[in-house]
This record gives C-alpha cells, structure tokens and sequence, in this order.
C-alpha cells in the first residue's frame, strides 16, 4: 500500500477540532488527517501556538498543513518554521492580518459581549449563512461552548493584533486558499490581500458559507487533491523507492 501523506489540521475558533469530521469523513485515500486541538483554556498566543505545532510534527516530514479560520496564521507561521519539510500550506477561509474592520475598531469590553452572545443560535447563523443543516449548527454550538470565555476573548486578541505577511511572502511551498463565496466572517479583502502578497498562491472560490470544509467537503478535497497533484506527485502515483 502506498504511503499516505499526513494533512495536520489546524482549527477554528473554538479550537476542539471536532468540526473536521465532516471533512475527514470524504478524505480521499492518499490523504492522512491529523487533527492538532487546542485545549479549552488555552491562552496561548499565535507564536506560542505555531511553535507547539511544530513539536507536535516533529521530524515528520512531506507533510501538508491545513489551517482553518482562526488558524490560517499559525499554519503559515509553523510552516515558516517546518522549512522544506512542508509540501503545501492550505488556508481556509481565513486571514492574514486583521481585514475585519468591525473587529479592528471594537472596543475589548464590546468583543467579549459579542463572545456571549456567540454562544446562541447566531453563532451557526454565521458561519453556515443560508445552508440549513441542523446538525452541523448543533455541532457549531456545542463546539463553540467548549472553550472559556476567557480563551476565546484571548484568541479574538490574537486576530485583532495579527499580521503574518512577512511569513507568507517567505514560504517556499505552494500554497491553496480556499475562499468561501457567501462568507460573513472574513471580508473578501483577505483573500485579495493574500494573492496582491503571493501571485503564485491558488484561489478557490466555492459556493459555500465561511465553514467551507463542513458544507463543501467533497469540493474542497476536489481541490486539495487538485493542489496537491500540482505541488507534488501524490503517493499513488510515485514510483517505489
């Protein structure tokens, strides 16, 4: 059987991963997901958290990361750090510095109000838009309610500070943005941002809400693999060694 290629996935906002799994679920057989979870009370800023996902790949190496959202940053930080070892960084509806004007300009007492109410039924409204699936919206709820207050006032200081653009023209691996078409979350300007800084970069634009992976998970494994036949040749096909 030939080797598989190990796909790290880095989270969302809620940071438990557990909304991958209708993203694994479609994984195409040369693709290995290893989903990285950060814990409930986690405080830890976007260095801290790059440099724990490079521990955590070690050695390992040909590797993809995925960094969803809130990650985007920390994939494009860790895979500064990981070198050559990284065949591709993929980034899903997600930024590269704070492109978000409301969330610039709020006040901090302002953002963690909004944090509360995010923990209500607005939260699915958000990210799922117009594509009605009651038990991805019960997952969104359960998965937004399992960090702290605290660790998701901590991750939105993160975003309103973030600015990673220095890393991302420094990557020498090919890289995909996965651009969600009926996003209310991050602004169009992201992913504009992200390919005036990287020509070379791949933008998909997919019929989806911002939780692209969840919604469209057969499109977007359609264009990673897409991707990753482009950046490299995948397992399948590589003659033994």
């Amino acid at each position: 059987m030939a080797k598989q290629i190990d796909i790290y996935l880095l989270p969302g906002l809620d940071g438990t991963g557990r909304l991958f799994a209708p993203f694994i679920e479609k994984a195409p057989p040369w693709a290995n997901p290893i989903v990285l979870a950060y814990e409930a009370n986690d405080l830890r800023t976007y260095e801290e958290l790059a440099r724990w996902v490079v521990e955590q790949i070690g050695d390992n190496r040909d590797v993809l990361l995925l960094g969803e959202s809130f990650s985007g940053p920390i994939a494009i930080k860790a895979a500064s750090q990981l070198g050559c070892g990284v065949l591709g960084v993929i980034l899903s509806a997600t930024f590269v510095e704070n492109s978000m004007l409301p969330l610039r300009l709020a006040p901090a007492w302002s953002v963690k109000a909004a944090l509360h109410l995010a923990r209500s039924r607005l939260a699915s409204e958000l990210v799922l838009t117009n594509f009605s699936d009651p038990k991805l919206a019960d997952a969104v709820l359960d998965a937004v309610a399992t960090p702290t207050i605290e660790t998701l006032a901590s991750r939105v200081a993160e975003i309103r500070r973030v600015d990673v653009l220095r890393e991302l023209q420094a990557l020498s691996c090919p890289i995909l943005y996965l651009k969600a078409k009926h996003d209310r979350l991050v602004p169009p300007a992201a992913s504009r941002r992200i390919a005036a800084l990287r020509p070379d970069a791949e933008i998909i634009e997919l019929p989806a809400p911002h939780m692209i992976l969840q919604t469209q998970a057969e499109q977007a494994w359609a264009a990673i693999d897409d991707f990753v036949a482009r950046a490299t040749v995948v397992p399948e096909k590589r003659p033994d060694n």
